[in-house]
């Protein structure tokens, strides 16, 4: 994203773009799980798992796991996608990278803050590019490969692609290979794969990074829901059927669109991020839609709305939430007598517009943001109604 490009979308969300890279995220994310009791453990290995009617026993190196669930969010070389007997499809490996965080002024180079900067002759191929990184002077550079190179090498060659012999410190380094494969399932009993183990595709417009925190968000209500006893296990079968489809539509989509930008004509680019990020319609033929507005349609993302300085989607995390108009006084007393669901009657001109409901419609969110469940008009029994409309969603 370049510098002039909008930090905000404020009729789509509250939140703004921010450069936010895994080395700035990851501490912060840490800490926030730890606080809430995760038992994080770096460099063990899991070596192996099994399933039983009552829950899965993960042996590691650091000793042996019981849980009722596992979520297997190992990566794409992750060994418990295999171990729980699934196959994945696609074109496999297409390149392989020797991934680099480096140290180097380039302020006389980079004049214009942007997320990614590929650099090649004009109207030829790219050669390479920079991430930019959250701290100072720091970038990501990735080279193709055949073979490893040692340092010096790889030393040489960045300095090339930047055009200056510049003092450059090699900070770290990883290997990856860019490959295009989708799980054929998500589910195999009580083994869920998220993120790159379910899926993996070029890095264009950071989709894969976006998808594995949208496939989290996805699965994690639901199985709160099931281990506290709200919902039946089926409801996790929703987990694929609503997030596999947007694996296959962007495995496809983003190999066209990383050919694009690295190639001769970059405008080609097919790939609308807002849309791919904000846009995604959950049980619909298609994907993505026409537009990232969906006017609260079932199955696609809560419209944005400010309400009291925050945005609408601040109030959709642990509980289901049922949005009404200025005449929703029935339904606000409806979803008190309705377990595990909080009403807000929202005040405000663009609720007609966006929600496409009247003032006495509703909407029923899920705890990922995500429409549930909406009702044109006020019933006769609007509790029943609801109760049937949150029955719906969790005992599929």
């Amino acid at each position: 994203m370049a510098e002039d490009a909008p930090r905000a979308l404020p009729e789509l969300t509250a939140g703004e773009f921010g450069m936010a890279d895994q080395s700035t995220v990851e501490p912060i994310l840490i800490q926030a799980a730890r606080e809430r009791g995760a038992d994080i453990r770096y460099g063990t290995r899991c070596l192996s798992i099994e399933q039983d009617a009552d829950g899965v026993t993960a042996v590691t190196e650091a000793g042996t796991i019981r849980a009722r669930y596992l979520i297997a969010a190992d990566g794409y070389r992750g060994a418990i996608r295999e171990q729980v007997g699934i196959a994945r499809a696609g074109l496999g490996v297409l390149r392989r990278y020797l991934a680099f965080v480096i140290k180097a002024d380039l302020s006389e180079i980079i004049k214009r803050r942007a997320l990614f900067w590929i650099v090649g002759a004009p109207g030829g191929e790219a050669s390479g590019g920079f991430v930019s990184q959250a701290l100072p002077d720091h970038w990501g550079l990735a080279l193709p490969y055949e073979e490893d190179l040692a340092d010096e090498r790889f030393l040489d060659r960045a300095r090339a692609l930047i055009g200056k012999d510049l003092s450059v410190e090699i900070v770290d380094r990883a290997s990856w290979e860019e490959a295009v494969e989708v799980a054929d399932r998500f589910r195999a009993g009580r083994v869920f794969l998220v993120g790159d183990a379910a899926h993996v595709w070029p890095p264009a417009g950071a989709m894969g990074a976006n998808s594995a925190v949208q496939d989290a968000h996805n699965l994690a209500w639901k199985l709160a829901a099931v281990v506290h006893g709200r919902a039946d296990d089926a409801l996790l079968d929703t987990y694929e059927a609503e997030r596999r489809p947007v694996a296959l539509a962007l495995a496809d989509l983003t190999v066209r669109s990383q050919a694009a930008r690295f190639g001769p004509n970059p405008e080609d680019d097919p790939m609308d991020a807002t849309l791919c990020v904000l846009g995604q319609r959950y049980g619909h033929d298609e994907v993505f839609g026409d537009g990232v507005e969906q006017r609260a349609a079932v199955g696609t993302r809560a419209p944005h709305l400010w309400l009291d300085g925050r945005g609408v989607h601040d109030l959709f995390h642990d509980s289901f939430v049922l949005l009404t108009g200025r005449q929703g006084e029935e339904w606000v007393l409806a979803a008190g007598k309705v377990e595990g669901v909080r009403a807000h009657r929202v005040d405000h001109d663009l609720w007609r517009e966006r929600y496409d409901l009247g003032e006495d419609g509703a909407v029923l969110v899920r705890p990922d943001g995500y429409v549930a469940w909406r009702a044109e008009g006020l019933p006769s029994d609007p509790a029943a109604a609801l109760r049937h409309g949150v029955n719906a969603v969790l005992r599929p």
